[in-house]
């Protein structure tokens, strides 16, 4: 079974991003909102046509919105989780040590604002940036993932500078 899942975080109220890279979201069959700010999770989805999964951030804490989740897509198994209580800026040593312990295959998380993909103890960790708010020298950016209909699952981020103005 094919699967698409598209990944934003760190929106932070702006999603202005959204007309420029709504073709991205085409045939997604969900979209994850990784916090800060929750409530551009549930603009996501009133202006897409695929249901939006999101958890808050550091910056959400009023939102109410559970921390981290997990969810199964298709026969993919995904843990979402902002990334603050992990201390992603560090290392992804605890957060994978959780991820594990979930048996997750794919591990979510945002936070730092820098677009990442890696394989980590058999997990693939993304971390899909901001398309809003990057930090460094990071682009706008977020991350699809797709899973073919053999099982091989294939992460990777998207640059967003080139579509938006």
């Amino acid at each position: 079974m094919k699967v698409k899942i598209v990944v934003v975080s760190d929106t932070h109220g702006d999603l202005s991003w959204l007309e420029s890279a709504r073709h991205i979201f085409d045939n997604a069959d969900c979209v994850f909102h990784l916090g800060d700010v929750v409530s551009d999770a549930k603009k996501l989805e009133e202006k897409l046509s695929c249901p939006v999964h999101y958890v808050a951030g550091n910056c959400d804490i009023a939102s109410g919105a559970d921390k981290e989740i997990l969810i199964s897509v298709g026969a993919v198994k995904i843990f979402a989780t902002h990334g603050n209580r992990y201390r992603v800026e560090n290392d992804l040593y605890a957060l994978s040590a959780q991820a594990r312990s979930v048996e997750a295959d794919i591990c979510l998380y945002g936070h730092t604002h820098v677009a990442d993909v890696t394989n980590f103890y058999g997990v693939w960790f993304v971390n899909p940036g901001s398309p809003s708010r990057p930090r460094g020298f990071s682009k706008k950016s977020l991350a699809v993932i797709e899973r073919d209909r053999h099982g091989n699952i294939y992460p990777y981020t998207v640059d967003l500078s080139a579509l938006i103005k």
